[in-house]
Protein backbone atom coordinates (compact mmCIF):
# COMPACT_ATOMS: atom_id res chain seq x y z
CA UNK A 1 0.00 0.00 0.00
CA UNK A 2 1.07 3.37 -0.60
CA UNK A 3 2.36 5.29 2.40
CA UNK A 4 -0.30 7.81 1.77
CA UNK A 5 -3.21 5.03 2.65
CA UNK A 6 -1.25 3.72 5.72
CA UNK A 7 -0.50 7.24 7.32
CA UNK A 8 -1.10 7.58 11.21
CA UNK A 9 -3.20 10.69 10.40
CA UNK A 10 -5.17 9.08 7.64
CA UNK A 11 -5.70 5.61 10.04
CA UNK A 12 -6.87 8.39 12.76
CA UNK A 13 -9.29 10.31 10.51
CA UNK A 14 -11.09 6.81 9.23
CA UNK A 15 -10.99 5.49 13.38
CA UNK A 16 -12.59 8.65 14.16
CA UNK A 17 -14.88 9.09 11.80
CA UNK A 18 -16.56 5.20 11.68
CA UNK A 19 -15.29 4.67 8.15
CA UNK A 20 -15.23 1.00 6.61
CA UNK A 21 -12.16 0.75 4.91
CA UNK A 22 -12.72 -2.53 2.26
CA UNK A 23 -9.51 -5.17 2.13
CA UNK A 24 -8.17 -4.29 -1.43
CA UNK A 25 -6.60 -7.31 -3.17
CA UNK A 26 -2.85 -8.24 -3.10
CA UNK A 27 -1.40 -7.49 -6.81
CA UNK A 28 -0.71 -10.13 -8.77
CA UNK A 29 -0.04 -10.60 -12.71
CA UNK A 30 -1.11 -13.99 -12.72
CA UNK A 31 -4.72 -12.92 -11.70
CA UNK A 32 -5.33 -9.98 -13.91
CA UNK A 33 -8.85 -9.57 -14.77
CA UNK A 34 -8.34 -9.65 -18.79
CA UNK A 35 -7.42 -13.38 -17.94
CA UNK A 36 -11.01 -14.15 -17.24
CA UNK A 37 -13.21 -11.95 -19.16
CA UNK A 38 -11.89 -9.63 -21.68
CA UNK A 39 -9.45 -12.62 -23.56
CA UNK A 40 -12.26 -15.19 -23.82
CA UNK A 41 -14.72 -13.12 -25.27
CA UNK A 42 -12.59 -11.62 -27.98
CA UNK A 43 -11.40 -15.86 -28.44
CA UNK A 44 -14.95 -16.23 -29.58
Amino acid sequence: NASSHTSTLVREFLTKNSTNVAPQASYSPDMAPCDFFLFPLLKK
